[in-house]
């Protein structure tokens, strides 16, 4: 299964959880992986090989019982791991009622662009 015949969605849990599935679009209904972040560590389940080839971003929203520290987080997927990490730099001088971390965008190895 190739990585281009997929695609994932993000399923925000109340704060408490994050999951991020993976479908075909031959079957979209039917999750072929999937990446579950109920906190600082993720794990993974299904098929892996979905996730290969690159690095695959997401941002989500973690609350305070899911991590100790609520705010976005980076998720990023590979075949063999997902890794976890508090985007920090989403502080106090953003106005958190009109303003969210929506969407990431790798800049070669140089970074990331996200959306606002």
């Amino acid at each position: 299964m190739s990585n281009q015949t997929v695609f994932a969605v993000v399923h925000h849990l109340d704060g408490s959880l994050l999951r991020i599935t993976a479908h075909t679009y031959a079957e979209p209904a039917k999750v072929v992986a999937s990446v579950e972040v109920p906190g600082w560590t993720a794990s993974m389940t299904g098929a892996a090989e979905v996730w290969a080839g690159h690095e695959w971003l997401f941002v989500g929203y973690l609350g305070d019982s899911a991590t100790g520290a609520a705010g976005y987080y980076l998720i990023r997927v590979t075949e063999s791991h997902a890794r976890v990490d508090r985007l920090d730099w989403f502080d106090d001088g953003f106005d958190h009622g009109y303003q969210g971390v929506g969407s990431v965008l790798a800049i070669g190895d140089h970074g990331y662009l996200f959306g606002v």
